[in-house]
């Protein structure tokens, strides 16, 4: 990505098998009885039937502390034998379907992890992180009225995600959804003072426009530290577990309550630029991505050893967007494009393709980085964030930042 310490890894991209995924050929002898549990609406039996954990392995989970099912004590040896006392055993964990942010309790997100320990599911991990980062990131919001729910969806390869809905949202008015994929070192829930400025970005615009919800998808190999003032989260992103934005985007609305929705815009900081051009090799009709309008925060990369005297990049993620920009799906779209750092070579390729459709934003004509396009993070009670002799600003001042820092959420419409 950028030229620095901090996203200097190069950008991956592909499917990776779920490490919880037992073998075919490993025998099944609770398959009966966990079908039993799915059948019966049981949430986690649910939850592991849908991202692939073998039957014996959810079965696993129900397990008491001597090793029982979770069912009635069995009788041993010969027939009429007296069963061997124990303990009953206790419930089976409640692992919902989704969960708000705000009265989740401790004893739940630690339940949750106790879970994702005896499973091996690095999912159910990643959404008690997701959770409880999010509550330390915007607990002072959700404390004047904001909604966070966080749920998995098939659409981002069971992974988390999560849903911000304002204190002043309108549920008889329609909802501006704004789905957005952060790139290299982020996560969802990073809180204000993180270098891309998510957070702050989030809450400039639900005060601007209180109908502005954010849906946020997690890479499948987000940390479960966030970054930070105190953290730098410095990792490169994977998105190989993106399947379907529109369905991602419903499954998290669904999740939030929002039923009335309106305009939709999706957008993309750094390594999430690559989703397009993962959307389309899954369907090539564009049908996986919705949105009104498309924007682009200094995330078009691809090959770096191409040869610009051949042409444009083959596998550049420039040309997905203008691929998608024709199919029937993004062929009534606008988009806009913020650029920091990326190839000219690329960002031409932008405005060859999609002409009058597409608004660019260049940082080099901007006014430099200042306490007015800048600020001191403050929450919303007016406290800065970070040590009080060098305080948090909203987003890193380097360009690559600073096309989400300041303009993530920052345009008017669709």
């Amino acid at each position: 990505m950028i030229s620095m310490p901090s996203s200097s890894l190069p950008v991956t991209t592909g499917a990776h098998p779920d490490p919880s995924a037992a073998s075919p050929a490993t025998p099944a002898p609770a398959a009966s009885d966990a079908a039993a549990h799915v059948a019966s609406g049981d949430a986690l039996a649910q939850f592991g039937a849908m991202h692939g954990l073998h039957p014996a392995v959810q079965q696993f989970a129900y397990a008491g502390p001597n090793g029982g099912s979770g069912g009635a004590a069995k009788s041993h040896g010969a027939a009429g034998a007296k069963s061997v006392g124990r303990a009953p055993a206790p419930p089976p964990p409640q692992i919902k379907a989704s969960y708000d942010v705000g009265s989740t309790t401790p004893a739940e997100i630690a339940q949750l992890r106790r879970v994702a320990a005896r499973t091996g599911n690095d999912k159910l991990s990643q959404l008690a992180n997701t959770i409880e980062n999010a509550k330390a990131g915007y607990g002072d919001l959700l404390a004047k009225g904001a909604r966070i729910a966080v749920t998995t969806s098939a659409g981002n390869g069971g992974h988390p995600v999560m849903t911000v809905v304002g204190p002043g949202f309108d549920s008889n008015k329609a909802a501006r959804i704004h789905t957005h994929y952060h790139g290299d070192n982020a996560t969802v829930a990073d809180p204000l003072g993180s270098k891309a400025g998510t957070n702050a970005r989030i809450r400039s615009a639900i005060t601007r426009d209180p109908q502005t919800v954010f849906v946020l998808p997690e890479a499948s190999n987000a940390p479960r530290a966030t970054d930070s003032p105190r953290h730098n989260g410095d990792y490169s992103v994977k998105w190989g577990n993106v399947k379907n934005q529109a369905q991602t985007t419903d499954d998290a609305l669904r999740a939030a309550g929002v039923t009335n929705v309106g305009k939709q815009i999706v957008s993309f900081h750094s390594g999430g630029g690559v989703i397009v051009r993962e959307l389309l090799k899954l369907d090539p009709t564009g049908a996986l991505l919705r949105a009104d309008r498309l924007e682009m925060h200094d995330s078009l990369y691809g090959d770096p050893k191409h040869n610009w005297k051949k042409g444009p990049d083959p596998i550049g993620w420039e040309k997905a967007v203008v691929e998608w920009s024709r199919t029937p799906s993004g062929q009534h779209a606008s988009f806009a494009y913020f650029h920091g750092n990326n190839l000219q070579q690329r960002v031409q390729v932008l405005v060859d393709g999609l002409g009058a459709r597409l608004r660019k934003f260049e940082m080099a004509d901007l006014m430099p980085v200042a306490d007015h396009n800048n600020p001191v993070a403050h929450d919303s009670d007016g406290k800065a964030v970070g040590n009080p002799r060098a305080p948090a600003r909203e987003y890193n001042p380097h360009p690559h930042y600073r096309t989400a820092g300041q303009f993530l959420g920052a345009m008017p419409g669709p």
